[in-house]
């Protein structure tokens, strides 16, 4: 008898440890890191696929065939967050050469915009652009109401 009341104390003991040193995490802190990965590894396979591709061809994808040309030979067209989607261009001039971008777009949650802001340490500021459409070459201010919509703009070196 002794031993079963032993064993009922100690579980709630136990119980009680456990219960004070749970930490809470926030509710949408799995869809934003589930995003961030998601667009880190997109623009990450995008560039690398671009490069290579502008190294065996000596020229850069157009917008009307870039898919058919880079997947799946030099990369596969990797996952968007729900509600989002890649898209390539070519933009801004520099010098006589036209830069290109690869936009990811679309309606995004707050959560899925923090991780936007977030890939932004993994890039150049040079080239990565969170703003309200793409071909941006400055960051716009955060939407206020949810869900918005948003594009990430990331420039590719010219070759």
């Amino acid at each position: 008898m002794i031993n079963l009341l032993l064993t009922l104390m100690a579980i709630g003991l136990l119980s009680a440890a456990l219960a004070i040193s749970v930490q809470y995490i926030p509710a949408q802190q799995d869809i934003t890191q589930n995003a961030l990965a998601l667009i880190r590894t997109g623009l990450t396979g995008l560039q690398t696929g671009y490069n290579n591709y502008t190294a065996a061809t000596g020229s850069a994808p157009t917008s009307s065939n870039w898919t058919s040309v880079l997947t799946p030979q030099y990369v596969f067209l990797p996952a968007a967050p729900s509600g989002l989607s890649w898209s390539y261009a070519s933009g801004a001039a520099y010098g006589s050469v036209t830069g290109n971008y690869f936009c990811l777009s679309g309606t995004w949650n707050k959560a899925e915009y923090q991780a936007a802001v977030d890939a932004a340490h993994w890039f150049s500021s040079q080239a990565y652009f969170l703003n309200s459409s793409c071909g941006a070459t400055s960051n716009a201010s955060a939407p206020t109401s949810w869900p918005a919509s948003a594009a990430i703009t990331f420039w590719v070196a010219v070759n």
